[in-house]
């Protein structure tokens, strides 16, 4: 299965929420992927979190952070198994200054977690109270309807990112690492994966890199990621090409090379599959 493009169909709002949702498998979606920034924060249950290639064991007070168009999925084994508020917003709340002598911007979070490629932030007791109560404000808000109510929950999420930008500092200042899930050698492929993606990968080079069979690597690959490998390879391609393109005003040949793709007629068509665009186009969208 390809993943999803998620849709927020013709929404005007730049914040939406979805607050204390139990979630299994009859209402996840598959592998997917989103224009929107997304935070998650699971308040109850247990899980597995797939985020652009790491797997992370979801738990109570776990909170993870998912920059727009990142492949991501919970994996989740029974009907109810989780617990979780998500937010979305736009891009746009997160490229303003909130102040004109202050250096912090508040998409500094996001683009420190896709640096570190890492997606959880730990949280301590006291900072799980925290979250808790900013996510019920913002509920609170949302629910009232009371005259601002919008632009005060906006203000919200305003305080809510400069905190986790704190926390994810101190994390990654102490070296802390989310637990992950699922087989060592799973991980290191995909982590090879994302620093090769020019490479010309296939089932039989990456299962010999990963010391397993073939069919094996196959079956395992599918049950944690929830994509075959050439789906996968694929769409890390794309996401990687897309960034180049809205970044920087590179040929589509070279594009097309660093990202992997055999030539521009693959990359064209594979890359119009995905986003219902031309490389041009999106490249015109985003300036």
């Amino acid at each position: 299965m390809q993943p999803i493009k998620k849709e927020f169909g013709r929404q005007q709002d730049p914040l939406v929420m979805n607050y204390k949702q139990k979630k299994g498998p009859e209402n996840e979606l598959p592998d997917h992927l989103h224009e929107w920034f997304e935070i998650v924060y699971v308040h109850e249950g247990r899980g597995t979190f797939f985020i652009h290639h790491t797997l992370y064991e979801m738990k109570q007070g776990d909170l993870f952070v998912v920059p727009a168009n990142t492949i991501h999925r919970a994996i989740l084994e029974r009907e109810g198994a989780i617990t979780v508020t998500a937010l979305f917003f736009q891009a746009g709340l997160l490229l303003q200054k909130l102040h004109d002598n202050d250096t912090y911007q508040p998409i500094q979070l996001f683009q420190a977690v896709r640096k570190k490629a890492q997606y959880h932030i730990p949280l301590a007791a006291e900072q799980q109270v925290a979250v808790e109560q900013y996510m019920d404000a913002i509920h609170n808000e949302f629910a009232g309807h009371s005259v601002g109510y919008k632009s005060a929950a906006v203000l919200l999420l305003q305080l809510l990112l400069v905190m986790l930008s704190r926390f994810a500092q101190a994390s990654y200042a102490a070296n802390a690492a989310a637990p992950t899930s699922g087989p060592g050698w799973m991980m290191d492929v995909l982590q090879h994966i994302e620093l090769h993606k020019e490479q010309q990968w296939n089932l039989a080079k990456l299962a010999k890199l990963a010391n397993v069979t073939p069919a094996h690597f196959s079956r395992v690959f599918k049950q944690w990621t929830g994509m075959n490998v050439s789906q996968y390879l694929i769409m890390k391609r794309i996401i990687a090409a897309k960034q180049l393109l809205a970044a920087t005003d590179e040929k589509l040949s070279l594009i097309a090379e660093k990202c992997g793709f055999e030539s521009i007629p693959h990359f064209h068509r594979s890359f119009k599959k995905m986003t219902a665009l031309t490389p041009t186009e999106y490249r015109n969208l985003q300036r």
